[in-house]
């Protein structure tokens, strides 16, 4: 059996921090998408939108003032996120990352087709 304990986790960050700077010359740090909590992003609901992961790389408090940026509406959202998501070599499509709970199309596909294949065989 093997066994891993938590004492031996590393918690070095090689990258550079992801900053946000507004027009008005206020500036937004990101977390780093391996200091968030487990918790956390097992109770979010990351499908809900970029708001949703905004909110947990910036804490509440920072995020409530961010959206208060005159400049930050959907497009600034959707941009903002793929860029720190870019950053930090996550994917920037949905169902292709590892962990996704959606298949890839490839994998969507040859679904189907096994299905209809299995189906037309009786």
């Amino acid at each position: 059996m093997a066994t891993f304990k938590t004492t031996q986790i590393e918690r070095e960050r090689s990258d550079e921090d992801f900053t946000i700077e507004c027009e008005s010359g206020n500036s937004y740090t990101l977390t780093h998408p391996q200091s968030i909590h487990g918790r956390d992003l097992v109770d979010a609901d990351l499908d809900a939108g970029a708001g949703v992961l905004m909110e947990l790389v910036m804490g509440e408090d920072e995020y409530e003032k961010f959206l208060d940026e005159p400049e930050i509406d959907g497009f600034a959202l959707d941009q903002i996120m793929r860029a720190w998501m870019e950053h930090y070599g996550l994917p920037t499509s949905p169902g292709n990352g590892r962990g996704s709970r959606r298949p890839s199309t490839a994998t969507d596909r040859r679904s189907k087709q096994t299905s209809g294949s299995r189906r037309a065989g009786r």
